[in-house]
């Protein structure tokens, strides 16, 4: 019994001090290293990743827009967790994706909108010859499946000319999405015929109405 207890301990001290060690260090990657890779201020206030159940969350993110001053997206929490043993099968699984009161400002600028900056990241001068490679017709292609999928009390913003077009309240729920889903899924249907229920809905400032959308889909 005592070792039983002793190896129970010492597994909760490892995935402890693992879950501590990938927090601090993704809290600091954001807060000091994330501003400097797209060009505009970011933060948050604390950052919990577990490797062992491989899930993080993000807490009270702010990041603001190219000048600085303005907000461009906010959000109380964002959790994600994943099945990292679906990797092995090509299978991308994501488990849970839950956002709490986003708070998202989009500008439209003539030419270009406030996020337009973010789309060219990572993208390389074009050479001069490119080289077209033969895609394998027999290797397996990867597959998506997200699950539990939740956005709680989100607001988006469109300003075009001095002109702010708010939509306040919105709500979504998906239990399940699948982009060619392997026979092997364990996704479960919560309605009859293999249908999955899914609901959106969000509010209209100034008491301008709210939409409602509930539907089956499979």
């Amino acid at each position: 019994m005592k070792k039983t207890l002793k190896t129970i301990l010492i597994v909760v001290a490892v995935v402890a001090g693992l879950t501590l060690i990938c927090s601090v260090a993704a809290t600091m990657f954001v807060n000091h290293k994330a501003s400097e890779i797209i060009n505009r201020q970011v933060s948050a206030s604390y950052i919990v990743v577990n490797p062992v159940f491989a899930s993080v969350s993000i807490h009270n993110f702010h990041a603001k827009n190219a000048d600085d001053s303005t907000a461009f997206v906010d959000f109380d929490k964002l959790a994600v967790r994943i099945n990292p043993f679906s990797l092995a099968g090509k299978h991308i699984n994501i488990r849970k994706i839950n956002l709490v009161k986003p708070d998202i400002h989009i500008i439209d600028q003539d030419t270009c909108f406030n996020f337009s900056d973010l789309l060219t990241l990572g993208k390389k001068d074009t050479p001069d010859t490119l080289e077209i490679e033969t895609p394998d017709s027999t290797a397996k292609p990867w597959s998506f499946s997200f699950h539990n999928i939740r956005l709680k009390r989100g607001r988006v913003s469109y300003t075009h000319q001095q002109q702010c077009w708010p939509v306040d309240n919105i709500n979504i729920h998906i239990p399940s999405l699948s982009l060619d889903k392997p026979a092997s899924s364990d996704s479960v249907s919560s309605a009859p015929g293999g249908e999955e229920y899914a609901g959106v809905s969000f509010s209209l400032p100034d008491d301008g109405g709210r939409v409602i959308l509930s539907c089956a889909y499979n």
